[in-house]
């Protein structure tokens, strides 16, 4: 998850620093040994766009599926879902699928 502020949230820096912003968030379920579920939780999540990334770190062919939940007080708000083959190197967004919600307070 990549925060407003261009903080990447991810396997190598599972918790964010608390910006001056109040920006905030964790990588607090982690699944590395499969193929999920994980979660990026936010206590006070800042206005703006939260770009996710999806990237199949597993490696795992043919292409697995993945569905992306956003919830707001264990409401779910939206949901997105699709495939994605094997990662080709590296990690940024540009080789993933990938997902922009716009958080409105």
């Amino acid at each position: 998850v990549v925060r407003p502020d261009g903080e990447l949230i991810y396997f190598g820096a599972p918790t964010a620093m608390i910006g001056e912003d109040g920006l905030d968030g964790a990588l607090d379920v982690d699944d590395q040994i499969g193929t999920g579920p994980e979660r990026v939780s936010f206590s006070q999540p800042a206005p703006g766009d939260y770009i996710v990334c999806v990237n199949n770190f597993g490696n795992i062919d043919p292409a697995t599926g993945w569905t992306l939940r956003v919830r707001e007080d264990d409401v779910v708000q939206t949901m997105s879902s699709g495939t994605i083959g094997p990662r080709r190197s590296g990690f940024d967004c540009s080789n993933a699928a990938d997902f922009t919600y716009t958080y409105v307070p």
